[in-house]
């Protein structure tokens, strides 16, 4: 039976036979005695706790040699040492949202993944201004070399200027700068004095009311990540140029000009997200500058997100008509004007191809009372949460273009309708009117939607009215489609 068993567990059982019979020795004395005393007691007792902790700490050495045989030790390190980063960041990315708990729960688990934490400065990297100085004094003490992951938040200005200061010493170590939801003063001015050549990812996301600020990056390699709320950067820089993902929010002044914007946007090619959206103001030279590039061709082969909200609808436009991807993509956009749909070479049309392959219908909506027009696809686009831009997203497309603020014409909602038609996809409009209010309740007012474009829908599978919106003009051109054949339901 013994013959068996490994030697190391023969060992074992030996020492635990033979402490069990010294310990049933010593218990038989004891018991001999007369009369027992109360120190013959204490004597048993600490024997068998001694006895206990041995047994204890050879369970725990067993324990040990047995977890080092289970298939995820058996990876090589760096594999492994990948797993544990990709369960300690919260959502699957580098440092940005890595959660402490996470961490705590890991060293939990195992003397191993302890000792494999704890020595690797990987895991040490993310500092906040938030944190107590015998934390960040620990953490620079685990990690003295690699790179840093600095995180800006909601901490007192008192502590922002005290962990920047700190931090300006390693700049030269910086990977990744998080400043986000806090008031700009010496913590931003410290920031851009200091010298980072590696940094990689860049947000500077400042709370409303806070005015627009202006960041001068230092030379170094280009950054990969993009995030910029309320504050605006020189857009010639060359940092700029092989971005993965650029975000660029609610810029009320020093907007980039078209040509710096077609100019970094050509500049990368890998890159996959594009997020553009409260932009006031109109940049300089803008007519002149879309004569100019009217023939310019953006190539993104990698693009999966593209989200221009409330720009000036000449830059959405634009955008739209110059972009190209040959992969499905999550498009939401509004301001856009008719011309996207009747540009040359049907550009706007071809950036959407992809997209349409992954789409079974079209809903397509009109409220008079906002005046505008929204088109969507069905499945709907999906983010699967708008700040995390490394999450997978679900292609499709949202479009809204502001009818009524155009003044529209009648040939615009034409060609509007004419190109969803040639897409050949069905289509499910909702037509929406505000009852009249006033004296005039009884009459039944003018629908701003033009119902004659209902001819040109051959695809139309489904048509829904809302809110008195009057049936008689409708009825009158459900009949055949424009272009069909006589008798062609």
């Amino acid at each position: 039976m013994l013959s068996s068993i490994p030697s190391d567990l023969v060992r074992v059982r030996t020492n635990i036979e033979s402490g069990l019979h010294t310990l049933r020795e010593g218990l038989s004395e004891t018991d001999t005695l007369s009369p027992p005393t109360l120190e013959s007691f204490d004597n048993v007792t600490a024997q068998l706790q001694d006895f206990r902790r041995c047994v204890d700490l050879e369970i725990a050495r067993q324990n040990r040699l047995r977890n080092a045989l289970l298939p995820i030790h058996q990876l090589p390190g760096e594999l492994f040492l990948m797993i544990l980063q990709t369960c300690h960041d919260f959502y699957g990315y580098e440092g940005w949202t890595t959660d402490a708990n996470n961490l705590h729960r890991l060293v939990q688990v195992s003397t191993f993944w302890r000792d494999t934490i704890f020595s690797s400065p990987w895991f040490w990297r993310v500092l906040r201004d938030t944190d107590r100085e015998e934390v960040m004094e620990a953490m620079l003490e685990r990690n003295p070399t690699a790179d840093l992951v600095l995180r800006v938040e909601s901490g007192s200005s008192y502590s922002r200027r005290r962990f920047i200061k700190t931090m300006v010493d390693h700049s030269h170590r910086w990977r990744a700068i998080y400043f986000v939801n806090s008031y700009p003063g010496e913590e931003l001015l410290a920031l851009q004095n200091a010298t980072y050549a590696n940094l990689q990812d860049l947000s500077l996301i400042l709370s409303r009311g806070s005015n627009m600020k202006k960041f001068i990056l230092s030379a170094g390699q280009p950054l990969r990540y993009l995030e910029l709320s309320r504050v605006s950067i020189p857009w010639e820089c060359p940092r700029l140029h092989g971005l993965k993902s650029i975000r660029l929010e609610y810029l009320d002044a020093d907007l980039p000009s078209l040509p710096q914007l077609v100019a970094i946007l050509s500049s990368c090619p890998e890159l996959q997200r594009i997020v553009f959206r409260g932009w006031e103001g109109v940049p300089q030279g803008l007519e002149q500058d879309q004569k100019n590039l009217s023939d310019t061709c953006i190539k993104l082969p990698l693009l999966s997100t593209l989200v221009l909200r409330f720009l000036h609808p000449e830059i959405t436009t634009f955008l739209l008509t110059h972009v190209e991807t040959s992969t499905p993509c999550c498009f939401v956009v509004n301001k856009v004007l008719p011309t996207a749909f009747t540009c040359p070479r049907s550009a706007f049309i071809k950036l959407l191809a992809p997209t349409l392959r992954k789409t079974l219908s079209l809903a397509v909506t009109h409220e008079t009372e906002k005046g505008s027009l929204r088109i969507e696809s069905r499945p709907a686009p999906r983010r699967m949460r708008e700040s995390v831009y490394w999450a997978d997203e679900f292609p499709g497309f949202f479009v809204e273009l502001p009818m009524k603020d155009i003044s529209a014409k009648p040939e615009d909602w034409v060609s509007v309708f004419k190109a969803l038609d040639s897409l050949k996809v069905p289509i499910r409009l909702e037509l929406d009117r505000k009852p009249p209010v006033g004296p005039e309740a009884h009459l039944e007012g003018p629908d701003i939607f033009p119902t004659e474009c209902l001819q040109i829908l051959s695809q139309l599978e489904e048509l829904t009215l809302l809110r008195s919106f009057g049936w008689g003009p409708v009825l009158r051109y459900l009949g055949t489609p424009e272009g069909s054949e006589e008798g062609t339901p």
